[in-house]
């Protein structure tokens, strides 16, 4: 076994928790931004491609997904938390 002095024992745990911290950091401001980005992505695509019976998009059918989902309560649960929800989930799925 090789023996490591104190001092570069403290630099090595310093390096890594603020390695640690920052990439903690890095992952956590994204995460505010995707139920953002499916809101600008949904709203842009939804009217014209439905209108000229184009192939739902992937984020069609996982919004058509999630209110199949949702019908299966007994409460109907509003639209304006699919965003949410799928944001949250690819945040998940993210980190």
């Amino acid at each position: 076994m090789v023996a490591v002095d104190p001092a570069t024992r403290r630099r090595v745990l310093r390096v890594v928790i603020v390695s640690l911290l920052l990439d903690l950091i890095s992952f956590t401001f994204i995460l505010p931004l995707f139920p953002k980005l499916l809101e600008f992505y949904r709203d842009r695509e939804a009217p014209e491609l439905i209108l000229k019976g184009a192939p739902r998009t992937f984020l069609q059918q996982v919004l058509g997904g999630l209110n199949a989902y949702k019908s299966s309560f007994s409460r109907p649960i509003d639209s304006r938390y699919d965003i949410v929800l799928l944001g949250g989930a690819l945040g998940s799925l993210f980190s």
